[in-house]
């Protein structure tokens, strides 16, 4: 029973490794950190579009980087 257990552990993480390469979970992790750093600054909704577009990438890149 414990080598099967052992045996699906590696396994999954043998698919975690696979999906955070795919997914390409670094990427978004600074990607998030590079929007964060923009929303911060006191200019940002001054042009409501981009900011707008940028906060949906930050949730798009949160998303991701959560999956870790």
């Amino acid at each position: 029973m414990f080598e099967e257990i052992e045996e699906q552990l590696k396994v999954t993480a043998d698919r975690v490794a696979h999906l955070r390469k795919f997914l390409d979970v670094p990427k978004a992790q600074n990607r998030l950190t590079e929007i964060e750093g923009e929303m911060s600054q006191d200019n940002f909704w001054d042009n409501r579009n981009y900011a707008q577009n940028l906060s949906t990438s930050r949730r798009r890149s949160s998303a991701a980087s959560s999956r870790s």
